[in-house]
């Protein structure tokens, strides 16, 4: 914001000088807010005090006031009201920052599946499951506290009854060439 007597007479807009400053102030994407003459006398009305801003969209009135005080009017300009930031959340989650397809693949390669295969009973084996897995995953998305802008909580993709699935349940989302594998663990 830039503000002043600027000594220069906007409403003579046929002033090769007040063309020129205009020019100028358009230029530098500025915007005059005061259009009322700042100088007003028996004789003459004149706007020589500017108000010059590079975001007239940020401000919610502007314009002068005759106090008597002087032979200026009192020029100003009030912003709107700032919006509040949305708060900042910690959650826990896993980060896959140094995630490596390959070498995340090589490692469930490496483990031996086949006792899953002879198991009948339906708990203990996703108990084994999650067992062989849950250290591979760790491994190479490891839990994080980061921080999320709280809006970004309510547009989760990941719904239960229209509420987020609880702490309690995790979905590792693991791809391996092509093939998604979603896991719920408990």
């Amino acid at each position: 914001m830039v503000f002043g007597d600027f000594n220069l007479d906007l409403l003579k807009t046929r002033d090769p000088g007040v063309r020129l400053y205009k020019e100028f102030i358009k230029w530098m994407n500025l915007s005059q807010l005061i259009q009322s003459p700042t100088r007003v006398s028996p004789t003459t009305s004149i706007l020589i005090d500017h108000v010059l801003v590079n975001r007239e969209h940020i401000f919610a009135t502007s314009g002068c006031l005759d106090l008597g005080l002087s032979d200026h009017s009192l020029m100003y300009a009030s912003r709107k009201k700032r919006k509040m930031p949305r708060p900042v959340v910690k959650i826990r989650a896993r980060s896959y920052r140094s995630y490596d397809r390959t070498s995340f693949y090589l490692d469930l390669c490496a483990i031996d599946w086949s006792d899953l295969y002879v198991m009948r009973d339906v708990n203990q084996a996703l108990t084994e499951l999650r067992n062989k897995l849950l250290p591979i995953v760790n491994k190479h998305a490891p839990y994080a506290i980061m921080m999320v802008l709280s809006q970004l909580l309510t547009r989760c993709w990941i719904r239960s009854s229209n509420a987020m699935i609880s702490n309690a349940h995790q979905i590792i989302v693991c791809l391996t060439f092509g093939m998604l594998i979603y896991y719920i663990l408990k």
